[in-house]
């Protein structure tokens, strides 16, 4: 423990780490939360204090690096995808005011099969996803990145995710209190079905001990009771 707190050999460190470094120090980040390294891993007093802490730590951080085809800590998220083979026509037009102005045309994004993301079948992703703002996603064929509003990539290709939580809910308390007090039927409704969509993209992703699954959804749970007793 000791000697990690002084520091931590770049021989110890796994490739997706090291990537994960890279990426956070590029953007001008100063602090990466990586559980492997955050949560001691021979602690069971740890983990369950870090695990309590998790929902906090999803939702308050700048973004969540998802690691979405990697299949080990040695992979690695930096490896070279394909950019569009088509350049984009353009054709230059006259307008009524006598300028010349250009119309660029390029074919629409293709989505990608998500199931072959390594990410997409396991059960602790889905809740780090959840519960996150702002999302970058190294997925095999693209580079994407997600919030609640939009979804941009750096390919043609995107991931067609849709694992976001109903945006009220990273609304401070105080707003969200005041939000949901004029709540009527229909708006509870909609709730309800946006937990049982959740709970239905959780149930047939893996977990590696059986024991945590529930564990790997307790967070979102209270995300959800949070909403629910204001």
């Amino acid at each position: 423990m000791a000697s990690y707190t002084t520091g931590i050999e770049l021989a110890f460190i796994p490739q997706i780490i090291l990537d994960a470094i890279n990426v956070v120090h590029t953007v001008g980040m100063r602090y990466l939360w990586v559980d492997a390294f955050c949560i001691i891993q021979d602690s069971s007093q740890d983990k369950k204090f870090q695990l309590r802490e998790i929902r906090r730590i999803f939702r308050n951080a700048h973004f969540t690096l998802i690691a979405s085809s990697a299949t080990s800590t040695f992979a690695g998220l930096l490896h070279p995808r394909a950019l569009p083979d088509q350049p984009r026509t353009q054709s230059p037009y006259w307008t009524s005011s006598g300028r010349i102005c250009v119309v660029t045309v390029r074919e629409d994004h293709d989505a990608t099969d998500d199931s072959l993301e390594a990410a997409t079948t396991r059960a602790w992703c889905l809740e780090e996803c959840l519960l996150s703002l702002c999302k970058i996603i190294f997925a095999a064929a693209t580079l994407q990145f997600l919030c609640q509003s939009t979804t941009a990539s750096v390919c043609r290709k995107y991931m067609p995710v849709a694992e976001n939580l109903p945006s009220v809910m990273f609304a401070p308390d105080a707003v969200l209190a005041a939000h949901v007090s004029k709540w009527g039927f229909v708006d509870w409704y909609g709730c309800w079905e946006e937990w049982a969509n959740t709970v239905g993209r959780h149930t047939p992703r893996d977990v590696t001990n059986a024991d945590n699954r529930l564990a790997a959804l307790a967070d979102v749970v209270e995300q959800w009771s949070t909403q629910a007793a204001l």
